[in-house]
């Protein structure tokens, strides 16, 4: 299980507010292969591996201009609910 102390510690001092850190971790704690990621990523900086649905964080960041959490929370939709995560990543890829 991530240590989400130190994962809290990381984005307060990336200067994000306590109620964003609050809904991102209420996003994606239920989520084994994420919340592992999310710990390696914040505490140890290492790169995550996890790909869901052809898609990593790294090209959710670049490709789709989403923040460091607002990929891993990408990454989550497109666990629970793939087909309309596609639908909403392919909405914003034809706006550009």
């Amino acid at each position: 299980m991530a240590n989400f102390k130190k994962v809290v510690e990381v984005l307060r001092q990336k200067g994000m507010s306590d109620n964003d850190i609050y809904e991102f971790i209420e996003e994606v704690k239920n989520t084994e292969e994420i919340v592992y990621a999310v710990e390696e990523y914040f505490v140890h900086g290492i790169k995550p591996q996890i790909k869901i649905e052809g898609y990593n964080h790294h090209e959710l960041m670049t490709q789709y201009n989403l923040s460091e959490t607002g990929a891993f929370i990408m990454l989550d939709f497109l666990k629970h609910e793939p087909e309309f995560a596609k639908q909403v990543l392919f909405k914003h890829d034809s706006l550009y």
